[in-house]
């Protein structure tokens, strides 16, 4: 379920970058690097940290992380500049 939550965030960043703030498809693409290099370090690290923590400590952390950038996304203006978000 977070995964589909993961994916439909990313689909609708990328037509609010697009359409709203009027970005190209190669720029927005750019723009999508700050989302894409973090995602893919914590995918590696999330192995290693599962391993000293445990899954249940690890997955309440990574809930309440995308709960926090979700509600920080839902608060952006349409005006926002793309470096805020």
């Amino acid at each position: 379920m977070a995964g589909l939550a993961l994916y439909g965030l990313a689909f609708f960043l990328m037509l609010y970058v697009q359409n709203v703030l009027g970005l190209q498809s190669l720029r927005a693409g750019l723009a999508f690097l700050t989302f894409a290099v973090p995602l893919g370090a914590a995918a590696i690290l999330s192995g290693h940290i599962v391993t000293r923590t445990g899954t249940r400590p690890t997955l309440l952390a990574g809930l309440l992380l995308a709960a926090t950038g979700a509600a920080g996304l839902a608060l952006q203006a349409t005006a926002t500049a793309h470096i805020q978000i």
